[in-house]
């Protein structure tokens, strides 16, 4: 029982003779050079670090096996934060009849790591602060960020992804934040650029495939979507990307941030093709009055680009306002009432899968369909642009 209570207890693992049901790969030492070199790697091992042996699990503790892993873990990560932590109830935990004794020394010690963890997050880490800032940037909260950033960057994010200067875009970016609301946000050093080498589309694929989903013959990446095809721009490449540090990144793992940035680059193509068609908007009605927009041809085309704007916009109010903003509401309400950090990390799972289905970015077919009509909307900004010019 030595292996449970140190592992219950203190968040260490005695056993030298692997004799416990719990397994750890890698040292502590290693840990924090895997931290230093790799700041994002750092979640992703702590997650594989330890694991259940389920041939080595006792009888009487099958059901609490679990608990006895993450109380382990949570000890691990306060303790990996520089504090000193025991849990005040660490009884030796013995197999006897009575049920009730050892399955109240787990839950004794599973509360206490949790609640401490929970604490450390939520009060000294400042963990809803950081949401909130990741929400703002990635979510689009902050609006008036990316009206100057596109108004500074769009001539750049024009050209082929491959000869933007991400160094140049990251300076422009930042000096859109510095001269917006969020020039008051305390994480906004923290935001990053990145210029990717595919769209939307390819990289939801691809995540599909890493799934082990198997596309059907309709839902097949056409060659379009590939990004040496399509001759990928700025404007389809850009993303964000956040440092986050440990142990926030416990709850900002890198699949949130990847979920983040699904979402983000979503929203921010949405918003240039609403951007551009507000641009035609502006031309033509500078230019209304003019014999050559008096055809039919012409009253025809203002009609459709009323419509592609009516279109673009209601979907991007509901993406943002009717999706993200309601279930952030639902998220932040939840927060209110978490006991444990299981819950914090199902709950905001369940915020970004709920956003990503309701965004349509779980659903291949229909996503395609948007993306098309995003496609034909900014062909026709092109076409209109020229004519004028």
């Amino acid at each position: 029982s030595s292996g449970i209570n140190a592992e219950s207890g203190k968040g260490i693992i005695d056993d030298p003779y692997n004799e416990f049901f719990v397994e750890e790969y890698g040292e502590g030492g290693m840990l924090e050079q895997v931290q230093r070199k790799y700041e994002f790697v750092y979640d992703t091992y702590w997650e594989k670090r330890y694991s259940l042996n389920p041939h080595q699990v006792p009888m009487f503790l099958g059901k609490f096996a679990e608990k006895v892993l993450h109380t382990g873990k949570y000890l691990n990560v306060i303790r990996q934060c520089g504090y000193n932590v025991q849990c005040p109830d660490s009884r030796e935990i013995k197999y006897t009849l009575v049920e009730r004794e050892y399955i109240e020394c787990i839950e004794t010690a599973y509360g206490f790591a949790s609640q401490r963890l929970l604490n450390l997050l939520l009060d000294e880490h400042k963990l809803m602060e950081r949401l909130m800032s990741i929400k703002s940037f990635f979510l689009m909260g902050q609006g008036d960020v990316f009206v100057h950033f596109m108004d500074m960057a769009e001539h750049e994010l024009r050209k082929k992804h491959d000869d933007i200067v991400s160094s140049r875009i990251e300076s422009l970016l930042d000096l859109a934040v510095r001269s917006s609301v969020a020039a008051n946000d305390p994480f906004k050093d923290d935001l990053k650029v990145d210029i990717v080498p595919y769209d939307l589309i390819t990289q939801l694929f691809r995540i599909i495939n890493v799934r082990g989903h198997t596309l059907g013959p309709s839902e097949q990446v056409y060659p379009a979507f590939e990004p040496h095809a399509s001759g990928l721009t700025g404007l389809e490449a850009f993303t964000l990307d956040y440092r986050v540090e440990w142990p926030v990144s416990l709850i900002v793992s890198r699949k949130s941030i990847t979920k983040y940035q699904l979402l983000f680059r979503h929203l921010f193509h949405c918003k240039h093709v609403e951007r551009q068609l507000c641009a035609v908007w502006q031309a033509h009605k500078q230019a209304k009055w003019e014999p050559i927009y008096t055809t039919k041809w012409h009253a025809a085309a203002f009609c459709l680009r009323q419509r592609m704007l009516s279109f673009i916009s209601n979907y991007s109010y509901y993406a943002m306002f009717e999706v993200i903003e309601r279930q952030w509401h639902i998220f932040t309400q939840d927060m209110q009432t978490v006991k444990t950090i299981d819950n914090v990390l199902a709950i905001h799972n369940d915020f970004l899968e709920t956003c990503l289905k309701d965004c349509l970015l779980t659903t291949p077919e229909l996503l395609r369909s948007l993306a098309k009509l995003q496609a034909v909307c900014v062909n026709f900004c092109n076409a209109m642009l020229l004519a004028d010019s």
